[in-house]
């Protein structure tokens, strides 16, 4: 096993969906299943056993933060920075609960470092959706790396990383973590740290469903190649 994907969650109906991406890749990995506050492990154990029920093959550890990381905006991200370094495979990669990987996303992000090694990380495009699943479109001009909208980023679960990224990772999202008041823009933050890091962009490659917030449906249906 080559790889494994985390995945910060309070249990949300979107999580099924996101486990069931993942027990479906074309190359086995594992989910490591964050919860982010005791209560909500029995919603999320209820969830993630639907998933194994349906995919006998999924691979999956579910570990529980006792009290909530993710408020303040902080999103996945405190988990994201924390837990990365614990990984026991090769290469790393995050999800969020709500959103999901193409069926070759491990393989072909994987696949990509193995053939570039002198690269630390790859990332791919993505594919914008709607909170009802519906496509809204393929971003070509926000989640590009280096000044996409007047701005660094790649999306946080475009990343596929080696192993000695973790800490490099964790340092820069701590170090955010440390003066919030300042303002931290997770994805915008990170990219802007790591992005002169030698990587791979794999810009023919929309290998992840991102779910626009209702707020920015707007936004997204201007930029989004149909």
């Amino acid at each position: 096993m080559k790889a494994t994907i985390i995945t910060p969650t309070i249990g949300t109906p979107y999580l099924l969906e996101a486990c069931a991406s993942v027990a479906k890749q074309t190359q086995e990995c594992l989910h490591l299943i964050v919860v982010d506050g005791r209560d909500s492990a029995n919603r999320v154990v209820d969830i993630v056993s639907r998933a194994a029920l349906e995919n006998p093959m999924y691979a999956y550890n579910i570990i529980v933060v006792p009290w909530r990381t993710g408020e303040n905006r902080f999103n996945g991200h405190r988990i994201y920075g924390s837990i990365s370094g614990l990984v026991m495979t090769p290469y790393f990669s995050w999800l969020d609960e709500d959103n999901f990987f193409d069926r070759d996303f491990v393989e072909t992000m994987v696949g990509a470092l193995e053939e570039e090694k002198d690269k630390n990380y790859a990332t791919c495009r993505r594919t914008v959706i709607k909170d009802d699943g519906s496509t809204i479109g393929r971003d070509n001009r926000e989640s590009i790396g280096k000044n996409g909208m007047g701005y660094d980023l790649y999306d946080m679960n475009t990343f596929m990383f080696k192993a000695s990224m973790a800490l490099v990772t964790q340092y820069v999202q701590i170090k955010w973590f440390m003066g919030a008041d300042d303002g931290y823009e997770g994805d915008r933050d990170l990219t802007k740290a790591i992005i002169d890091v030698p990587h791979k962009h794999l810009s023919d490659y929309h290998g992840v469903y991102y779910r626009s917030p209702k707020r920015l449906e707007k936004f997204f249906k201007e930029i989004c190649d149909e």
